[in-house]
């Protein structure tokens, strides 16, 4: 039996990873959360013996991934998370670099200004980039007495590690400001924060294939825009959203000035062509700016009941040469239904692949109403649906979806289109029986399928 001493290095470093216990996560090696066990364990790795150093300090891909996750973070608790990741960026050499960050229940945006401004000095680097930031919607005085207990460093093999003093920069007035992004190497940024940035960018960024930015006021995704989409030509996925909260208002207070800068140099309307744009989720009153003739799949946080909008999204994609590849509509969070009408306008009858997000009955009731074609009553919605997924239906909604499916469901007859359903979350007190999601060979036996599954067992 070969001892650990003299073990190859390829399965050295493939133990290294075992210890990190979320080394399962795609593209994401390390991580840190509450209690830095990860992070700790890595570094502690290194200072075993001077083999491992040497190995750990060899591979800069091992360094490369971080994953930093702390909820209700003390300024001490991110001043901490700052000295680890600084350490792996470090070892990381000049390999690209893979960032997700949250941090959540945040008492103060400020406190997290030191975090990010040692991810920006990376910059350069950057390949894939998400970073998430909410508020504590607690009472500040409860956020700061609150305490994270970090763990004990100490390990058999190495001594604690200790976090040199650093300067409190969260009571300045200091700005965040991108100047590169990551230039060739850069392939998505998700930023929930977007205002908090100001843009310098030049340099084209032709691997960028994922931009996902939340933005406050129109001004600020106006200068978003433009900062960002004329340095992407071969952008794939756009999400530009907009939101109010405490930390944007305080983002766009000491921000809005470079906004309103921009705003002037842009004499006339911008327009973006985005040939290769797959996925669209914009704002409502975005839609005019933009032409798409590759869409795939339009996404809208809510249905908009402003007739303006549908109007513009109608002009939209007849202005995309009414893409022949744009088959999928999204909906995250819609409305009560009060008008179906503009439901209607939106689900072009081109439309294969839905995705909702808690339904209503009334949202339902859309999809069952029925016309005459030569002679065969059937659907006037959607009337080429063929895939369907449902995110937190509640179980008053079973009903609905069991009519859909039973008189949609393609078996060979005229207007009976839909292929597959996925229900996520879906209906707590009565949920999908085993027998409907791994169907024996010799059928379904009904008597073993509770009564208000039966319709579809049938099916």
């Amino acid at each position: 039996m070969t001892t650990i001493f003299k073990l190859p290095s390829e399965i050295l470093f493939f133990v290294f990873s075992l210890a990190v216990r979320n080394s399962h996560i795609p593209h994401l090696i390390l991580t840190t959360g509450n209690d830095f066990k990860d992070c700790v364990t890595l570094i502690n790795i290194s200072r075993v013996c001077r083999r491992w150093r040497e190995l750990a300090l060899t591979d800069p891909s091992f360094w490369s991934s971080i994953h930093i996750h702390l909820d209700d973070p003390t300024a001490e608790t991110l001043r901490q998370a700052t000295y680890f990741a600084d350490v792996c960026f470090s070892r990381s050499k000049k390999l690209p670099l893979t960032v997700s960050i949250t941090l959540a229940n945040l008492s103060d945006l400020r406190v997290a200004h030191p975090l990010m401004y040692m991810v920006i000095s990376h910059e350069p680097r950057w390949s894939r980039i998400a970073i998430n930031l909410t508020p504590n919607r607690r009472s500040p005085e409860s956020s700061i007495s609150r305490i994270v207990d970090l763990p004990n460093c100490r390990s058999p093999e190495s001594t604690a590690i200790t976090f040199p003093e650093s300067r409190n920069r969260a009571s300045e007035q200091q700005y965040l400001e991108l100047r590169n992004a990551g230039s060739s190497h850069l392939k998505e940024f998700q930023f929930n924060l977007g205002s908090l940035f100001t843009y310098s960018m030049t340099e084209p960024l032709p691997t960028l294939e994922s931009l996902r930015i939340t933005c406050y006021k129109l001004t600020g995704c106006m200068y978003t825009l433009t900062k960002w989409l004329p340095l992407a030509p071969n952008l794939q996925e756009l999400e530009l959203t907009v939101h109010y909260d405490c930390f944007f208002a305080y983002a766009a207070k000491q921000n809005e000035q470079a906004w309103m800068t921009a705003a002037q140099e842009t004499r006339v309307r911008p327009h973006f062509v985005l040939p290769t744009l797959r996925t669209l989720n914009v704002w409502a009153p975005l839609i005019p700016y933009f032409t798409c003739p590759g869409l795939e799949t339009y996404v809208m946080e809510k249905i908009s009941w402003q007739a303006q909008d549908l109007t513009n999204y109608l002009e939209f994609v007849e202005r995309s040469g009414t893409p022949p590849s744009f088959r999928s509509i999204e909906i995250k969070t819609p409305p009560s239904l009060l008008d179906a009408a503009h439901v209607r306008g939106y689900f072009l009858p081109t439309i294969t692949n839905l995705r909702v997000m808690s339904p209503s009955e009334l949202f339902f009731t859309i999809l069952f109403e029925r016309t005459q074609e030569d002679g065969v009553n059937g659907p006037n919605v959607l009337p080429e649906l063929e895939h369907v997924e449902v995110t937190n239906c509640r179980d008053s909604c079973l009903p609905y979806v069991s009519v859909l499916i039973t008189s949609r469901w393609d078996f060979g007859a005229p207007h009976r289109t839909l292929k597959s359903v996925k229900l996520n979350r879906c209906f707590t007190s009565s949920p999908v029986p085993e027998a409907l999601l791994s169907p024996p060979c010799d059928g379904i036996d009904l008597t073993g399928v509770r009564e208000d599954w039966r319709e579809i067992a049938r099916v």
